[in-house]
């Protein structure tokens, strides 16, 4: 249990974790400005791993508290250095996984209830005769995750997976039109005797 401990609570480990994330976050810039905001939420900011790492971040931070008694009198600057990027990765925590992002138009002198989610949505709206089947997922599209999105329905009874095929083709074309792309809504039908077809 030592030899784990003091291997992971080393500064060799500390080093190798943060030049993971230098290396993380430097790729995600070079993203975000060849393919967009939400390519690089999609590849590095919203991706397990990168949860993964800044989790082994904190906890390494914390055990090197401990582990080098940097609590004591002597070594105060860089307790107050650690703590420091703890609260920094508690408050990123906290925006990550109980805020949410979005945007709010108030016009001078008005109010308002309503607030665009930052999230992007798909709703699949399917007719099954008299009924209708519903479903909604949030999901990231990019044009690098081509294949992030697939979904679940019941028809007539049956589970049926929902796999847009010709989303690679309806990004390509929307960045070929605008500089900017932002998906609200996207409403998708399944038509037995057709295939699949889209709007938006």
């Amino acid at each position: 249990m030592k030899k784990i401990t003091s291997f992971f609570f080393s500064m060799q480990t500390m080093g190798t974790l943060i030049l993971l994330f230098a290396f993380a976050i430097g790729t995600a810039t070079f993203i975000e400005n060849d393919f967009g905001t939400v390519s690089a939420k999609a590849v590095v900011f919203n991706a397990l791993w990168f949860e993964i790492l800044l989790g082994l971040l904190g906890v390494n931070l914390v055990g090197n508290i401990f582990v080098n008694k940097l609590y004591t009198p002597k070594k105060l600057t860089i307790f107050v250095f650690h703590i420091a990027f703890i609260i920094i990765l508690i408050g990123s925590a906290i925006t990550r996984y109980i805020s949410y992002e979005g945007v709010m138009h108030i016009r001078q002198g008005a109010a308002s209830s309503r607030i665009l989610s930052d999230n992007t949505y798909v709703d699949i709206t399917i007719n099954d005769g008299d009924r209708k089947v519903k479903s909604e997922k949030s999901t990231l599209l990019s044009i690098l995750t081509p294949k992030a999105y697939s979904d679940r329905v019941k028809v007539n009874g049956m589970p049926t997976r929902f796999i847009p095929l010709n989303l690679f083709q309806m990004l390509k074309s929307l960045l070929q039109n605008f500089q900017r792309v932002e998906f609200h809504i996207l409403t998708w039908w399944f038509l037995p005797d057709r295939g699949v077809r889209t709007s938006f």
